[in-house]
């Protein structure tokens, strides 16, 4: 597919690019920091506060990013739908076999992974926690039935 690309439009895509390379940068930090709540999870004593404000604070940038694309893609749309439908198709992670494009499908497309990637980890570290509370509840259970058991009430649970 060819379309003729004007400097207006180039300037658009390059900061389609930009806010891609950074949700790039932003989704890295964003599955390491998961990994590490991740890894905490499994711990009796994890500390999670500081790894969880610092992705809320990754995850709030990428929210900027996502805005920004979105801005510039309706600018994009409002001068021309039939590129539009390109370039949306490209940061889906389609091939569009529009060459200027084929960047932003690159990337699109690490996105995904990367988002993907967190979503996987973060499952773990969820199933993580609940096991650690569960097995906090059947702690505490046991050691209430035995206080009870000690103290001679019986039917105390």
């Amino acid at each position: 597919v060819l379309f003729v690309i004007s400097e207006e439009f180039q300037k658009r895509i390059d900061k389609i690019t930009e806010c891609l390379n950074q949700k790039v940068v932003l989704l890295t930090k964003i599955v390491n920091t998961t990994k590490q709540i991740e890894v905490q999870s499994k711990n009796e004593d994890m500390f999670l506060d500081d790894l969880l404000v610092e992705r809320g604070s990754c995850i709030e940038r990428f929210n900027r990013c996502n805005l920004l694309v979105k801005q510039q893609a309706e600018m994009i749309k409002a001068d021309d739908s039939s590129f539009f439908e390109q370039l949306t198709r490209s940061l889906l992670g389609e091939d569009t076999g529009v060459k200027e494009l084929t960047v932003l499908t690159e990337l699109s497309r690490e996105c995904s992974n990367l988002y993907n990637r967190s979503q996987e980890i973060n499952a773990q570290a969820q199933r993580n926690l609940v096991e650690q509370f569960e097995s906090m509840k059947t702690t505490l259970r046991n050691q209430r039935n035995t206080e009870s058991f000690q103290n001679g009430n019986l039917f105390h649970n």
